[in-house]
């Protein structure tokens, strides 16, 4: 495994991890102290452009046929596990469907920005 491959991985893998601590734990500030409407629905937009980025570049890295489609069907399946189960895992927490639609346009987000980043980087 080269050194480039690796350290993909393991920012998909810390991403992920990030992920999955703010989708199930008690958000760090509430839209109120923020004082932006909706703000919340931007977080996840660049949560999860983060996370299909970091994970379209390790897969890419792994040399996975259809690389951009697996990223795009595990971030999307992802999402939306989260988004179901965070209820049962957190009394705090709810099922939002424009929590599911900010989620998807961040992973199409995320699979432009690796595209473009790919092509750069070559």
């Amino acid at each position: 495994m080269a050194k480039n491959q690796n350290l993909w991985l393991i920012l998909a893998i810390i991403c992920t991890g990030l992920v999955l601590y703010l989708s199930l734990n008690d958000p760090p500030v509430s839209e109120e102290d923020i004082n932006i409407p909706h703000f919340d629905k931007f977080a996840h937009v660049i949560m999860y452009l983060g996370f299909t980025f970091t994970w379209s570049m390790a897969l890419a890295k792994l040399k996975l046929n259809a690389f951009f489609v697996i990223a795009l069907v595990w971030a999307v399946a992802f999402s939306t596990i989260l988004e179901i189960f965070q209820e049962q895992l957190n009394p705090n927490r709810h099922f939002d469907v424009y929590d599911i639609i900010a989620n998807i346009i961040g992973v199409i987000l995320g699979i432009i920005v690796a595209k473009y980043y790919m092509k750069i980087e070559r």
